[in-house]
């Protein structure tokens, strides 16, 4: 009886298994390391905002980079203003950069904080518009906080928070609110 050889196809075969438990292995190990590192936030969030940079025209509709629960809740909205003729949260604009019309947008501040592992905060300060703006235009100027979350692999924005101009509002608050509107609407 001959030896399997290294190079043969039943060496290589019966080697797979091992092999196969050894790189789940490690794409465990790199991925939850991938979750803790906020430059991995950041870099999803540049990818997030370099999606319009394109004169306010982007690849993705602003629902592609929620996660899961936030989608859905997008989606109850949607259909619960729909029932009622009415105009959802998400229907009044764009969700990540809270605003109706732009040329694009130009990040004039950023910061990211790990909050816990698999969560993270990022925080932006852009404006809608091209510069030199008037100093005054407040119009145009937005802070906005977004709460990210590492899951299935990828960071996906979980809620999104307007901080300036006010009053400060949730998107995820404003769904549940709106929802709870739309089951109870007054007369």
């Amino acid at each position: 009886m001959r030896s399997f050889v290294r190079s043969s196809p039943r060496y290589i075969l019966s080697s797979l298994p091992a092999a196969l438990l050894v790189l789940v292995a490690l794409s465990q190990l790199t991925g939850t390391g991938h979750a803790q590192n906020a430059e991995s936030a950041k870099a999803f969030m540049d990818s997030v905002f370099a999606d319009y940079r394109h004169q306010g025209k982007h690849l993705h509709p602003d629902t592609y980079y929620l996660t899961p629960s936030l989608r859905a809740l997008v989606d109850d909205d949607n259909n619960a203003a729909n029932k009622v003729s009415q105009m959802p949260v998400s229907g009044d604009g764009d969700l990540i950069c809270n605003c109706q019309e732009m040329d694009g947008i130009w990040i004039s501040k950023q910061s990211i904080r790990l909050t816990a592992p698999r969560h993270a905060e990022f925080t932006t300060t852009f404006a809608l518009f091209q510069t030199p703006l008037p100093p005054d235009d407040s119009g145009s100027l937005r802070t906005m906080r977004y709460v990210l979350v590492f899951a299935g692999g990828q960071w996906r924005i979980d809620d999104i928070a307007t901080l300036y101009p006010p009053p400060g509002s949730s998107l995820r608050a404003d769904l549940l609110k709106d929802l709870k509107y739309f089951k109870n609407p007054e007369p």
